[in-house]
């Protein structure tokens, strides 16, 4: 894991402020939101936690993602290239399901997630 990365997903968990580079981490009204390139890819309001890879499939939001994940024992993502006539597209995956849409869990200590998948436009 990324220094930057290590740093910033410890000030989300704890609810603090952090930016550094491409990535923020804001905390205003009870909710902590975890930024990439200004995307918010993570946020964290109460006991949910809602992941977005916010239309981009790079290396960067996969590896910070993961990193959001791991600390709360959830599933990670994966990333896969799909070829088609030739063609490469990159795909990211949660749960075995291609991940287009914002994901919540609800945090609990039970250890089992259920997975809500919320629609885009219901998170803007």
């Amino acid at each position: 894991m990324r220094k930057i990365t290590n740093k910033a997903v410890q000030a989300f968990k704890e609810g603090k402020p952090f930016n550094s580079g491409n990535t923020t981490v804001s905390v205003n009204d009870g909710k902590v939101s975890f930024l990439l390139h200004g995307n918010k890819i993570a946020e964290r309001s109460g006991n949910r936690l809602t992941v977005s890879n916010c239309g981009w499939h790079t290396a960067t939001t996969v590896e910070r993602l993961n990193a959001i994940l791991w600390e709360y024992n959830l599933p990670r993502v994966n990333r896969t290239y799909k070829r088609d006539r030739g063609v490469y597209d990159e795909m990211t995956w949660i749960n075995g399901k291609e991940f287009n849409s914002p994901v919540t869990y609800p945090l609990n200590d039970t250890g089992k997630i259920e997975l809500l998948i919320k629609s885009y436009t219901e998170n803007k």
